[in-house]
């Protein structure tokens, strides 16, 4: 578990992982469509600006906060990259509904991360490490197929 959250008890970690469950979103986020570009997210939706901002103190990490607009009635806490992960490894044991989903952005986020330093340039991902991009794009597939509601029994 990450040292930050080990000042929760477990009762938190687990009502913050139902909060999860219910009301949140774990997904890798492209850059844009045929974009090779992924980053982890996690976003927390919910219509109570007041009990996010509970919500927002309790994990205590940096997050986007995104608040009830004219075109959107939810506020959203959007945490990426490592933010999301820290929180999916603490609280993924007591996930219900999005363990797998929380699974595989813990291996993306543990594995599958694009090595420092400078590719050649005008050469895309798949073609300097196409093993690499294959893990990304099959975790990035995974997810998504587990979000598609037509595979809800």
């Amino acid at each position: 578990m990450p040292q930050d959250f080990e000042r929760l008890s477990k009762v938190n970690l687990a009502y913050l992982a139902g909060l999860i469950d219910g009301e949140g979103c774990i997904y890798l986020k492209r850059r844009a469509e045929n974009s090779t570009w992924l980053q982890l997210m996690l976003t927390i939706s919910q219509k109570d600006v007041a009990y996010l901002n509970k919500i927002k103190e309790l994990i205590g990490k940096r997050c986007y906060f995104r608040k009830p607009g004219v075109t959107y009635t939810a506020a959203n806490l959007v945490y990426s990259s490592n933010q999301a992960y820290e929180i999916l490894k603490a609280i993924v044991p007591y996930l219900k509904l999005k363990r797998e989903q929380a699974e595989f952005a813990i291996d993306f986020y543990e594995n599958c991360k694009v090595p420092a330093g400078r590719k050649p340039r005008g050469i895309k991902l798949w073609q300097y490490m196409p093993e690499l991009w294959e893990e990304r794009e099959m975790l990035f597939w995974a997810i998504k197929r587990l979000k598609d509601v037509r595979n809800v029994a």
